[in-house]
């Protein structure tokens, strides 16, 4: 008896489930038809890597910005108006950011305040833009490049993983002008400085000497101390082979034969034995001979005293002179002085005399007199003004002002104002001149008010 089969195309939509499958009896994938090759390009098409692009030697001399169309020729701008995902130059911020380095140096490029200056990818009227920044605290702020400066650059591009290079993940990332760290930071250099020519690093991480260069330079410092104080116990001492058979003497006219402080001692005490043997009667003669010996073809103390007393006593003479000379001529110029200050003063009072009108014998000041006083007054003004007189202040008996003694106080609505900036005297009496340039006038109600002193006054 025949099995009834069904085809494929018998079985309705939706009706053979996953769960009709036994897990034992799955579907062979070669009984699938499925184009993995398409959904593998897809899945690529789909993911994007980014990575830096290195330029090198760029005039950047004196700009704040530059076309770099030219340099970064066939490529295309992703902004954010495209999906992130879109393939190209970055020049939306913050992954717009630009790596520099010094063309020269390899190190970054600083601004005045030792920042890192670093720079933006934009897209800007169908060009692309390198504009330079520098941190101005959480912001940026635009930075010109100083004259003569050239710059190695890197920016970012996305690519997609469906046709990139295979070689593109291989990290090959070496730049020309680079060199090793080690070579870089000097670090061989330095070691042959420490150790010496024949000194090589082996890298392993650990110290070589076996004891420190800052303990070294510590030892050392105790030894130079122990050896010094050793050398100053040496000249105090007075044991053989120490002391002043240790210090020498430089005797360039060969008066002695030792050539140390003890032998040519040794030399003056046997001259001095040998006078005193020799037939001289007097121990004051021997002193002399002694003396003599030491001072040799200089004058004797007494010579000497006796010239200095002659040329002193002759100093204090001419000194007494010469004051006498001085004392006439002051008291010459006192009088011509005394003649010029009566000549001057004229008819007006002596101190003496305006004093003994004011005071009584005990020094107390006399009944109804003031040796000063502070007149005030006050001047409303009407608008307009640019200069107000001293008789418009309309007050009686206002004590005249002497232009120039520096005692004038002006005030404008209670306000202390400054001579000079905010107006002028003006000689011929009392004349504020409240024009300081610009044309300021008063305006009406303006209070003006005046103080000044007035001296020696009934």
């Amino acid at each position: 008896m025949a099995i009834t089969r069904f085809r494929g195309e018998q079985i309705r939509d939706a009706v053979l489930k996953n769960s009709h499958i036994a897990d034992d009896a799955a579907i062979a994938e070669s009984k699938l038809a499925v184009n993995w090759e398409e959904h593998y390009q897809t899945a690529l098409e789909g993911k994007k890597v980014a990575d830096y692009i290195q330029v090198i030697a760029t005039d950047v001399s004196g700009v704040a910005n530059l076309d770099v169309s030219e340099i970064i020729p066939a490529t295309v701008p992703n902004v954010l108006s495209d999906p992130l995902s879109g393939e190209g130059v970055i020049v939306d911020a913050p992954k717009n950011k630009v790596i520099l380095r010094d063309v020269v140096t390899g190190e970054p490029v600083l601004d005045d305040k030792d920042q890192e200056v670093f720079g933006r990818m934009t897209f800007e009227g169908g060009v692309f833009v390198l504009k330079f920044y520098s941190p101005d605290g959480a912001g940026e702020v635009p930075f010109t490049m100083p004259e003569g400066q050239k710059i190695d650059w890197q920016y970012l591009k996305r690519f997609n993983l469906q046709t990139v290079s295979e070689m593109f993940a291989a990290n090959e990332k070496f730049a020309e002008g680079t060199a090793d760290a080690t070579a870089h930071l000097n670090i061989n250099q330095l070691a042959q400085d420490l150790y010496g020519a024949g000194f090589s690093l082996d890298r392993d991480g650990n110290g070589n000497l076996p004891k420190a260069i800052v303990q070294q330079i510590a030892d050392e410092i105790q030894a130079r101390i122990a050896a010094d104080q050793a050398i100053r116990t040496d000249f105090a001492s007075n044991e053989a082979g120490k002391g002043a058979s240790t210090i020498g003497v430089q005797d360039e006219a060969g008066h002695f034969a030792g050539a140390t402080v003890e032998a040519v001692l040794a030399e003056i005490f046997e001259a001095l034995t040998g006078i005193s043997n020799g037939g001289t009667t007097t121990q004051v003669e021997v002193d002399a001979a002694r003396v003599s010996t030491l001072t040799g073809e200089h004058e004797a103390l007494n010579d000497r005293l006796e010239a200095d007393a002659a040329a002193l006593a002759k100093q204090v003479a001419d000194e007494k002179e010469r004051a006498e000379a001085a004392e006439e001529a002051l008291a010459g110029r006192a009088t011509d002085l005394e003649t010029e200050v009566t000549a001057a003063r004229g008819t007006a009072e002596t101190i003496d005399a305006r004093l003994d009108r004011a005071l009584n014998e005990d020094g107390t000041l006399k009944a109804g007199k003031d040796i000063h006083r502070h007149p005030k007054a006050v001047y409303v003004a009407n608008g307009g003004e640019s200069v107000v007189q001293l008789a418009d202040f309309n007050v009686e008996d206002l004590p005249p002002y002497q232009v120039g003694d520096m005692t004038l106080d002006v005030y404008i609505n209670g306000g202390l104002q400054h001579e000079g900036l905010n107006y002028a005297e003006v000689a011929g009496g009392l004349s504020i001149n409240f024009d300081v340039g610009d044309g300021t006038t008063l305006i009406t109600g303006d209070l003006v008010t005046i103080k000044y002193q007035v001296n020696n006054v009934e």
